[in-house]
Formats: structure tokens, C-alpha cells, sequence
């Protein structure tokens, strides 16, 4: 029994050390902000959706509805839109969604757009090419055929244009559609 009870006092102890250790939680600092600052600089805008930064400091971003915006050297949304397309298909995530700059936009100022359109049965999808001349995306030049994407028009899908130093322009298009 003595030695029981001899064995009884140091485990007691080691018991009550190790819940009191486990008990202390270790103080974590807390992670610093991060150094960025939010700012609005266009509000009212329809479905903002791809955006492309010009070298002179212009932005280019379309809306799904079926304009191509801008915004100046200075920060501000131009009023006019630099394109609208009249047979844009907005639907869900359709519209018009990829927006790409030539690799030498410099020299050819040449844009890219993924464009949907379609009618109450069909959905379709083309790749289209303009010049950018006087803040105006003209010369509208069709890349990719158009093709029958979904007939059922409940369902969505989106496209994405990318240009390379190549003279090709890549694009995709979520899984399931059908780009013949």
C-alpha cells in the first residue's frame, strides 16, 4: 500500500502539471492587413465581365449585355461605349464575355471578343476581331464560325478569348458545349 500511495503523490502532480500546460493556449499574433486599398471607380455598370489594360493607362471590360466600356488615362468611365453589339444573347452567364488585346496592340490595335448570341432555340458563339481606332472598336472581322452550343436554352455557358504572339487566338468554352 505505501507503495501505492509514494506512487499515488508524483502522478497526481505530473497530471495536474500536464492539464495546466495543455490548458495555457499559445497567444498567436494577429496576421497584419493586407496592403491593398478597395476603390470604386465606375458604378451603375450592367454585368461587368472581362478587362483588358491598355498600355497608354486605358481600361477596356465588357458587359455581358453587350457593350465594350472604357475608362480613360485619368480614371473615369467614358459615357459612350467604345462598341455595343446589337445580337448580343445575355442570358444567366452568356453575353459578351472574352476580351483580349494583341500581342502588339501597339502596332495592329487589334481586340478580340467572345461573343453569344442566338435566337428562342439556339445558343451560339463566335470569336470576333476589331480594330480600335479613335477610342472605337470598328472593322468587325468573324474568326471562329459560329456553332449551335446548347439547344436547350435553359442551360448556360461561357467563352473566354486569349491572343498569342502567334497570329492565333485560343479560346474556351466550359465543359458540355458542343463547338462544332
Amino acid at each position: 500500500m505505501k507503495v501505492k500511495h509514494m506512487l499515488a503523490a508524483p502522478m497526481s502532480a505530473l497530471l495536474l502539471a500536464a492539464s495546466m500546460a495543455m490548458s495555457q493556449q499559445p497567444t498567436t499574433q494577429p496576421k497584419p492587413a493586407p496592403a491593398f486599398k478597395i476603390e470604386e471607380i465606375a458604378g451603375g455598370l450592367r454585368a461587368p465581365w472581362s478587362i483588358a489594360f491598355l498600355a497608354d493607362g486605358r481600361v477596356f471590360f465588357t458587359e455581358r449585355e453587350g457593350r465594350v466600356r472604357a475608362i480613360d488615362k485619368n480614371g473615369r468611365l467614358e459615357a459612350e461605349p467604345v462598341l455595343t453589339v446589337p445580337d448580343i444573347k445575355s442570358w444567366t452567364k452568356m453575353g459578351l464575355l472574352g476580351l483580349a488585346l494583341s500581342p502588339v496592340f501597339a502596332q495592329d490595335h487589334f481586340v478580340f471578343l467572345a461573343e453569344n448570341y442566338g435566337d428562342d432555340t439556339h445558343n451560339y458563339m463566335r470569336v470576333v476581331r476589331y480594330r480600335e481606332r479613335d477610342g472605337k472598336l470598328i472593322e468587325p472581322t468573324k474568326l471562329a464560325l459560329p456553332s449551335a452550343m446548347f439547344a436547350d436554352t435553359t442551360r448556360s455557358f461561357g467563352l473566354g478569348v486569349k491572343a498569342t504572339v502567334k497570329p492565333r487566338v485560343h479560346s474556351r468554352h466550359w465543359p458540355g458545349a458542343d463547338c462544332r
